[in-house]
């Protein structure tokens, strides 16, 4: 018998290393008194057991669908999951599969016949323990909040502040820490205050992302600025410019973090009665009369509606490009820059230091001189003789596996008449059995059924060859005009071009300031499973693009 070991231990400064090593032993010794070999260990540290994405556990469970082992060890099934549902699933999956599950500590087998009852009951209480750690854990942060105190995460312009106790010491002999608060970080302050002056001056978030970034100034995660860590969500209070600790005004329970049953996270908004507020003028950044500025710009941004200045479009892309276009630089999005022009996204939102690729071209352009290329260098007539080439190694193909689905069909004919006639004589010998007769029909039905099939099996290739040419003119047709489609077929068009163009095309900056755009092409919508692949250069040149 073939065993496999998970142990598991969850964050906290009370969980060690020690846990998994503790573990392990009293699976170990499980293993001895069923006389298992134990063939693989899997454990995951410092893991919730809500957590369904860890890596430990994953492959286990890969493993487990591969029949690598007969029987799962753990130290008990809290081990493999918190989630009732989670663990009842896990059981009954590693059931089908043959699999034993023991639990050594809270004497689970799913051997038993009781495996069901005992699964359910554990899981209730696993359930019930994390929903109760939950709300002890909640109800500690509240008053920690209350009291006006970090709660955690960071915020820039604000550094940790340990605070210790006056007494007691740690296992190192330190001062013990009690509890973090939060101080005002003297240089990232500076540079809030330049981020509320820049805009309150009528600075897009773009620009003071740019201007940040030109500086050298270090974003809170560490790399380059970009506008929506600045102007955010107003509504969800997201955001450098949103954040009310500037003004001294510590908000909490804004949002509470729900778990999918995938084991995803995501936010809801709580009620404004919900929300815990408390004053630190201590933690001032920003003055009134620099916050009130910052708000009537803000305001003014709405009623005017500008997309660009936050960011949000809520709709998809309604041009041809859109989304295939990227910056050979840097590897971003070619993106909208204003009305009608194309240009580097992270140069546009993340300014020169970000990427140097300052050049813009015309949507009329990119589409006209792009949808050209196609035309004239994917569809010209070298590249139609090598796509013939490729239409006779599939007819060939074809002609093969209809050839021999054709002869499967007519030797299964032949033999259900045999049958037939067996059958048939059988009744002439006076063996009109009911068991013959069901034989009989049920070889007449597959009679017909297979010389349905037959009769409407595929035209064979040399029969069907002469409608690729009218295939070919219908395509260039089609891609001759998409320059023109009407709106509602922009999507249908933009999958077309997808297809000719792999979804990608390169805007590449060359010397003299000027554009190349790379497409590479493939004939996998007109040949089958077979693709041909082209390159094609599309070049531009400045005044094209009306720099």
């Amino acid at each position: 018998m073939k065993a496999a070991l998970y142990a598991r231990y969850s964050p906290g400064k009370d969980q060690k290393d020690t846990s998994i090593v503790d573990q392990f032993y009293n699976c170990d010794r499980m293993a001895d008194r069923l006389e298992a070999m134990v063939v693989a260990r899997f454990e995951d540290k410092a893991m919730s057991g809500t957590n369904l994405m860890r890596q430990g556990y994953k492959l286990m469970i890969d493993a487990a669908r591969r029949g690598d082992f007969d029987v799962l060890i753990v130290d008990d099934l809290s081990r493999l999951a918190r989630d009732s549902i989670e663990t009842q699933q896990l059981i009954r999956e590693f059931k089908s599969l043959r699999i034993r599950v023991i639990g050594v500590s809270d004497g689970f087998d799913s051997n038993d016949k009781s495996y069901k009852l005992q699964a359910g009951m554990r899981g209730m209480v696993n359930d019930i323990y994390i929903d109760d750690l939950r709300a002890k854990t909640h109800r500690g942060m509240a008053g920690v909040a209350r009291n006006g105190k970090c709660t955690g995460g960071r915020v820039y312009g604000y550094r940790s502040k340990p605070i210790f106790d006056a007494k007691r010491l740690d296992e190192f002999g330190r001062p013990l820490v009690v509890e973090v608060d939060r101080e005002v970080h003297p240089d990232q302050a500076r540079w809030v205050v330049k981020i509320f002056e820049w805009y309150a001056a009528g600075h897009a978030p773009r620009k003071i992302a740019s201007m940040l970034n030109d500086a050298g100034v270090v974003s809170p995660r560490g790399d380059k600025w970009s506008f929506s860590a600045i102007y955010g969500d107003k509504r969800k209070m997201t955001g450098i410019l949103n954040n009310e600790l500037y003004i001294g005004k510590s908000v909490w329970n804004r949002r509470e973090w729900v778990k999918s049953p995938d084991g995803r996270r995501r936010p809801i908004e709580r009620p404004v009665d919900e929300l815990i507020v408390t004053e630190r003028p201590d933690l001032r950044i920003v003055s009134d009369e620099l916050w009130q500025a910052k708000c009537e710009r803000q305001a003014a941004v709405a009623i005017i509606g500008s997309a660009n200045e936050s960011g949000r479009h809520g709709r998809g892309p309604k041009y041809l490009f859109s989304g295939m276009l990227k910056c050979d630089k840097c590897g971003s999005n070619y993106s909208l820059v204003g009305t009608k022009l194309y240009g580097c996204s992270r140069h546009w939102n993340r300014g020169e230091s970000a990427c140097g690729n300052r050049i813009t071209v015309r949507r009329e352009v990119v589409e006209s001189v792009l949808l050209s290329g196609i035309r004239d260098q994917l569809l010209a007539p070298e590249a139609l003789r090598e796509f013939l080439r490729e239409c006779n190694v599939l007819m060939a193909d074809m002609e093969t596996a209809y050839a021999q689905e054709r002869r499967q069909l007519e030797n299964r004919l032949k033999q259900l008449d045999n049958e037939l006639k067996n059958l048939l004589g059988f009744i002439k010998g006076g063996n009109a059995l009911p068991s013959i007769t069901q034989e009989i029909k049920a070889a007449e039905d597959e009679k017909r059924r297979l010389s349905l099939m037959l009769k409407n099996a595929p035209a064979a290739p040399a029969d069907i060859m002469h409608l690729i040419p009218r295939a070919m003119e219908r395509y260039r047709e089609y891609v001759a005009n998409l320059s023109n489609v009407d709106a509602d077929r922009i999507v249908e068009a933009r999958e077309h071009l997808r297809t000719l163009t792999n979804g990608e095309v390169r805007m590449v900056p060359f010397e003299g300031d000027g554009l190349a755009a790379e497409v590479a092409g493939t004939y996998g919508a007109l040949v089958g499973d077979r693709q041909l692949m082209m390159v094609a250069g599309a070049r531009f040149e400045l005044t094209t693009f009306r720099l």
